[in-house]
């Protein structure tokens, strides 16, 4: 890829990196470099609750956002997610998003670090690619 391409980097053509690995201590080093104040923590609207863990996690994993740990809660689904930027930047999305049980309307809560370059372009494009991933509950 030559550095033209990269400059044209937009978020039209965000992609991310099917065989991204993080390990946990990756994961909790990136997590913890990345300010509280650069996180960008969004919102998504649902309009249907998902039933389970998988049935968000599946759907992610076949847009290439990976699962660092996830559990069911009594009150919530907690993610632990990642993924990587396609482009020679290579930027790392870190993600914590939750989803409460039984409350209306449900939604998604997301807090995104992103470890490397793109910024909110890279976290906007992100959750562009969450939503369509999980369209049958948007």
């Amino acid at each position: 890829t030559d550095p033209a391409s990269v400059l044209a980097h937009t978020p039209a053509s965000f992609t991310l990196n099917p065989n991204v690995v993080v390990s946990g201590e990756e994961y909790q080093s990136k997590w913890g470099a990345v300010p509280d104040a650069e996180a960008h923590v969004v919102i998504l609207p649902l309009s249907t609750q998902p039933p389970s863990i998988d049935a968000v996690e599946a759907p992610l994993g076949q847009v290439s956002i990976k699962t660092m740990a996830s559990g069911e809660l009594p009150t919530e689904f907690k993610f632990f997610l990642y993924a990587q930027d396609a482009s020679p930047a290579g930027s790392i999305m870190l993600v914590q998003a939750s989803i409460a049980k039984n409350t209306s309307p449900a939604e998604m809560l997301l807090t995104i670090k992103v470890s490397g370059l793109g910024g909110r372009d890279a976290a906007d494009a992100f959750v562009e690619i969450v939503k369509n991933a999980l369209a049958a509950y948007m």
